[in-house]
């Protein structure tokens, strides 16, 4: 098994080595050496994070660095991007996964592997590794989904598109190369089961629409577009839940909630200025305001200033809704305050933590 094998996902194996349920309180180490490929080195595609945490951990052994410090030098601080990294039990940065990192960082990312690993005249990246990380190095025909995207072949921990390659996190976040169009097209969003309608909506709607000319009614569109919040009945009241807020999965229509920060003693008042809303989150006390529609401000917890957008209403039964955004995220936990009590869930969950403190970017 050689470094091609581990990063085209190509290590024999067929199916992933690393449960995610576990998170970062997991050695990955024994989990991946000790899982012996099923079929022939290289012989088949599995999406596999166990190879890509290899990768990490071969960088780090080599260097005596973290994958971070090795990384700042030679790419980040370059192009003039930072990123967080969640680590893992032993301390490490998780080389499949947890990397927090803004929109525009991510389009600079995905322009400098479009302009063949160059930036403002200066060659980054190694001449020659854009050119063999974005090649079909195996198929992906015989995955179990059916989703199209996802067949088109595999290169260096980058997926093949139906033009160029792409970069493909979690829950819909993507960085879209498009050499042959001159194009970096970098999405977060936050699909908790699928994001190929969202694939299919760009290759339907965006690229055709490259190089259109502004019109003021696109322009009154995208100035309008914002997250939609529940109908508000315009009630005032106070409402008040003391103790751990308990999970109410339906609230998000199951999806996962094994990750969920702690929630206590929520107080929710409003009056003609909007919401205010105090409780403890993991063990800080916390106030928010809101009128109604979003609004951005710091959540102080951990001792991190994690900025998040407070959305609030009342429904037509009396029951307040509160949709806590983390915005350096895709993460939105929904809170309600009703007759029965309180609940939480998130609409779309972390994979790996579950407390406020660890979802603000650097």
């Amino acid at each position: 098994m050689t470094l091609h094998h581990l990063l085209s996902m190509s290590t024999g194996h067929t199916a992933d080595t690393i449960d995610f349920v576990p998170g970062p309180q997991v050695d990955v180490a024994p989990q991946f050496w000790r899982t012996d490929p099923q079929t022939p080195v290289g012989s088949r595609h599995i999406y596999n994070n166990g190879a890509s945490w290899a990768v990490g951990e071969i960088v780090r052994k080599v260097t005596g660095q973290t994958l971070t410090d090795y990384l700042r030098p030679r790419v980040l601080d370059p192009i003039g991007i930072d990123i967080a990294w969640e680590r893992d039990v032993l301390g490490g940065e998780m080389g499949w996964s947890g990397v927090h990192i803004t929109t525009p960082d991510l389009a600079a990312f995905a322009q400098l592997y479009a302009s063949g690993g160059r930036w403002q005249g200066r060659q980054v990246l190694p001449e020659g590794w854009v050119e063999l990380a974005s090649t079909r190095h195996i198929g992906t025909e015989d995955r179990e989904d059916a989703n199209p995207e996802w067949l088109l072949g595999y290169g260096y921990q980058l997926w093949m598109s139906r033009q160029g390659f792409r970069m493909d996190g979690a829950h819909g976040q993507y960085a879209l190369i498009l050499p042959e169009l001159e194009t970096v097209i970098a999405i977060t969003s936050a699909e908790p089961v699928t994001s190929q309608p969202l694939l299919d909506l760009v290759w339907e709607h965006l690229i055709p629409g490259l190089g259109a000319p502004a019109s003021p009614e696109r322009a009154e569109r995208l100035a309008g577009l914002s997250l939609a919040v529940p109908r508000d009945s315009g009630s005032y009241g106070s409402w008040r839940h003391d103790g751990p807020v308990p999970v109410r999965p339906s609230l998000a229509l199951g999806a996962d909630q094994t990750l969920v920060p702690d929630l206590a003693d929520v107080s929710v008042t409003r009056d003609t200025s909007g919401f205010t809303v105090d409780l403890l989150v993991d063990g800080d006390p916390v106030t928010l305001t809101s009128a109604g529609p979003w609004r951005r401000q710091p959540l102080r917890t951990g001792g991190v200033d994690v900025p998040v957008a407070l959305a609030a209403v009342v429904s037509s039964r009396g029951a307040v809704r509160l949709r806590l955004c983390a915005t350096d995220t895709c993460h939105v936990l929904l809170v309600d305050l009703d007759s029965h009590g309180a609940g939480l869930a998130w609409q779309t969950a972390p994979l790996h933590m579950g407390r406020f403190a660890d979802l603000a970017a650097p």
